[in-house]
């Protein structure tokens, strides 16, 4: 039996025994004299021939049988302790010469489980060592103080298989080839005590190593049911970075054996390729416990392969990999990318369809301020890097989304949510959205999902905030097809408008969400004038009537309006209806007293212009539009609106409102009516 072990300076307890017992012993010296040759004396010319020949030995066959080792590694805290038993050690062909090669065997089992054997060559002359070893299942969990010193991570379980040739030069040179498998690995997150990275099996074929030349090539790197757990802490870390940062920092590492450094230039960052990449039945699971309520997602029944993923930057690694969201959505992963290399470069299109968007709701009721009832996302996007600058494409399809009860948050968008769904939903209550983005990897601002979500409310914020102008880019009518204009005193809807209400009934009949708000809007200032007009000329044309009848004609409409647009005849009138109102005796208003006192000859046109305009604007002032007449002007326009909509039968009546409305200025001489959505 023997004890091995290497103590925390790194010191082998093996190589102390060949030391002196104390420090300072005399070196053993031993002196051959001989007699100093005559003078006249010279060797004989064959003396070299003549010399004893170097001693020389071997050993044809060396064992050991049956040898028990406990070795410890006291670097870790706790130690490391492994049992070999039995250990079986055979060297052939053990000779001094130089050019002797001599054969190393060895088999043993490793704590009554695993087994490990070597077949080795090793040459004196160039301390070249190389063969093949073999290790049929180790348990790994050996190996927890190690990951102790350098990561929150404990290995539950794992077991390691390999098959490989090495060769070891003198000078610290080392390379293997061969197959290297991990069966049944767990790993867990210490702090939170949740499945970290495990799998089923990881088969690495065609594995090698060239130290000297610093590549490493894996031909087929096979996963099965490998499986994958990201989460997002309460203080917003990330595990996988938590993991891989030790709870205390790592002592320094104490080398065992001093190797001197290789002259020359610096070692040569290493070469990595791998052919393929096979994924069997994998998984992901991702979790945010900073959000609350907590969200979860998950990834399953992930099968494919990346094909050449390689360190070279000019290499691009081809991705084929089809799974599931949350155990029924179908999702697909494809494009190039090359992720080993310093220079970035990704073509990547991912594609999933009907994930239930009710599990989303934490990130919607705080950033929106909405919870989902109901909604299936379906998500089609390609993210091209070059050069360290991305370019996104992006398409987002929501089918049948709706917003439940709202959510008080500090971070929730102040927007009118609800009204920016009715608007990109179509009739079918599907949600289209393209949402292209630019942005370089170098802005130490940049993070994908923040700009996403940016992008995301900078669409919504355009859409909430001017309705009408994505309508009327839509179905037509302008930016402006809100806005009608009406001349004083109409109702009729102009040419343009009819034009404009043919888009918006497009509109609503495609975004069956949406309602309309239609105001029964008038102006005091030009609708009133026009109004108190009107009722002049009716009065007029009563007095005209009248006095038509008198001179025994007919009082038709024509003769009417003949001596109503007469001038003269039209200051009569006035000047009669004025007195009757104010008495036979009374003044006429400004200009009109004026004119009546001239004489006939006197008269101009104008004079007679400026006479009628004085007596209509006194009675008109005292005769205003009332408010009902107003009113009822603003219906009659808001009901023109609203049967050039409802023509047809298409939209539901009671999606469009008729709203009461204040007087408004109008603008260029014209009323506007201004439709609203909600």
């Amino acid at each position: 039996s023997v004890t091995a072990w290497r103590d925390a300076t790194g010191q082998l307890n093996l190589a102390n025994l060949t030391k002196p017992a104390g420090e300072g012993a005399a070196e053993a010296e031993v002196a051959v004299q001989t007699p100093a040759p005559a003078a006249e004396s010279a060797p004989p010319a064959d003396a070299a021939a003549q010399a004893s020949p170097a001693f020389s030995f071997s050993a044809p066959d060396i064992e050991l049988k049956g040898v028990a080792v406990d070795v410890e590694d006291r670097q870790p805290e706790p130690p490391i302790r492994l049992k070999l038993d039995p250990f079986n050690l055979r060297i052939t062909g053990f000779s001094n010469a130089p050019d002797a090669r001599i054969g190393i065997v060895t088999d043993t089992k490793v704590d009554g489980r695993a087994t490990l054997s070597a077949d080795l060559q090793y040459g004196f002359a160039d301390g070249k060592l190389e063969g093949t070893a073999k290790v049929a299942d180790f348990d790994m969990t050996v190996i927890q103080p190690y990951l102790d010193r350098y990561t929150k991570l404990d290995l539950l379980r794992g077991s390691l298989t390999s098959e490989v040739a090495v060769t070891l030069l003198a000078d610290g040179g080392f390379a293997a080839e061969g197959l290297v498998q991990v069966d049944r690995l767990r790993s867990v997150d210490k702090e939170m005590q949740e499945d970290f990275i495990k799998w089923e099996r990881l088969r690495a074929e065609g594995f090698s190593y060239d130290g000297r030349s610093a590549k490493l090539r894996i031909k087929t790197l096979r996963l099965k049911a490998p499986y994958a757990r990201v989460i997002i802490a309460k203080d917003q870390t990330v595990n996988v970075a938590e993991i891989m940062t030790p709870a205390k920092p790592a002592p320094a590492y104490q080398a065992t054996v001093q190797v001197a450094a290789p002259e020359g230039p610096p070692p040569q960052e290493t070469q990595v390729r791998l052919d393929t990449v096979a994924i069997e039945n994998g998984s992901l699971n991702f979790a945010d416990f900073w959000i609350q309520p907590n969200y979860a997602v998950s990834i399953a029944a992930l099968n494919g392969t990346v094909v050449g993923l390689s360190s070279d930057p000019k290499s691009r690694a081809k991705l084929d990999l089809e799974g599931k969201v949350d155990r029924y959505a179908p999702a697909t992963i494809s494009g190039e990318m090359n992720l080993l290399s310093a220079t970035l470069f990704t073509n990547i299109r991912l594609q999933f369809a009907g994930v239930d968007m009710t599990s989303v709701t934490p990130y919607s009721g705080r950033f929106a301020g909405y919870k989902i009832e109901k909604g299936k996302l379906s998500v089609d996007v390609t993210y091209h890097v070059e050069n360290r600058s991305l370019d996104a494409k992006q398409k987002f399809v929501i089918d049948q989304l709706q917003l439940g009860e709202k959510v008080e948050s500090p971070d929730a968008v102040s927007l009118p949510l609800k009204l920016a769904v009715a608007l990109l939903k179509d009739r079918n209550g599907v949600i289209d959205i393209d949402l292209p983005m630019t942005g370089s990897l170098d802005d130490p601002k940049f993070r994908l999902g923040p700009l996403i979500w940016k992008a995301f409310v900078g669409l919504l914020t355009k859409v909430a905030t001017a309705p009408f102008k994505l309508i009327g880019s839509l179905f037509g009518g302008g930016p402006d097809i809100n806005i009608l204009e009406f001349d004083p005193g109409a109702t009729a809807l102009a040419p343009a408008g009819v034009e404009k209400m043919a888009s918006v009934k497009k509109a609503l009949i495609e975004r069956p969400s949406l309602q309309l708000d239609v105001p029964m809007a008038y102006s005091t200032e030009l609708d009133g004038g026009l109004i108190a007009k009107r009722a002049l000329d009716a009065a007029l044309g009563k007095l005209a009537g009248s006095r038509r009848k008198l001179l025994g004609g007919r009082p038709g409409e024509e003769e009417v309006a003949a001596m109503l647009a007469e001038p003269e005849e039209r200051f009569e009138l006035l000047a009669q209806l004025h007195r009757a109102e104010a008495g036979k005796e009374a003044p006429l208003p400004g200009e009109a007293a004026a004119y009546e006192a001239l004489k006939k000859k006197e008269r101009t046109p104008e004079a007679l212009t400026a006479a009628i305009g004085a007596i209509e604007d006194a009675w008109m002032e005292k005769h205003p539009a009332t408010p009902e007449q107003l009113e009822a002007l603003g219906k009659a326009r808001a009901q023109a609106v609203q049967d050039a909509l409802l023509a047809g039968g298409e939209i539901d009546p009671s999606r469009v409102f008729l709203i009461g409305a204040n007087s408004q200025a109008g603008e260029d001489g014209k009323v506007k009516l201004e439709l609203s959505l909600k």
